[in-house]
């Protein structure tokens, strides 16, 4: 019997939703049940329901999360990578400090490496650039 060591460079994240994304007939699920529809955040001294597909992009500020939708802001006390790992594939890490929804997306501007959702700029690094360009880029 042979091994095989393979060197990739793979993000946890990745390979996670990998694994349930190529997984899911095994488990009899179908691809929806397979996203959190939704996540629960604290917002002063309720616990409120928030839709993730209404989620616009995730900033990082300090240790907490900061959720943007349409019309609210939400903190949430997690790490970044933890935070991808339960969300769907859609949410793509752009900086450091950002992830987007690839479905809120309005525009992008490669010359000044930013992603434009609802009127906001956000950054994109030149590394994960090449990796946002590769997947959703036809030129």
């Amino acid at each position: 019997m042979s091994t095989y060591l393979v060197d990739f460079d793979f993000r946890q994240e990745d390979l996670v939703k990998s694994f349930y994304f190529l997984n899911y007939k095994k488990y009899n699920l179908t691809l929806g049940e397979l996203k959190r529809k939704y996540i629960f955040v604290k917002k002063k001294k309720l616990v409120v329901k928030v839709s993730v597909g209404d989620i616009q992009y995730i900033k990082v500020e300090g240790k907490y999360l900061e959720l943007y939708t349409r019309d609210d802001i939400f903190l949430v006390r997690s790490t970044l990578q933890n935070m991808l790992i339960d969300l769907p594939i859609e949410f793509i890490k752009v900086h450091q400090s950002y992830v987007v929804n690839i479905e809120k997306v309005d525009s992008f501007n490669p010359e000044e490496n930013v992603i434009n959702i609802n009127r906001m700029a956000i950054p994109i690094s030149r590394n994960l650039k090449k990796v946002f360009l590769s997947k959703y880029y036809m030129p």
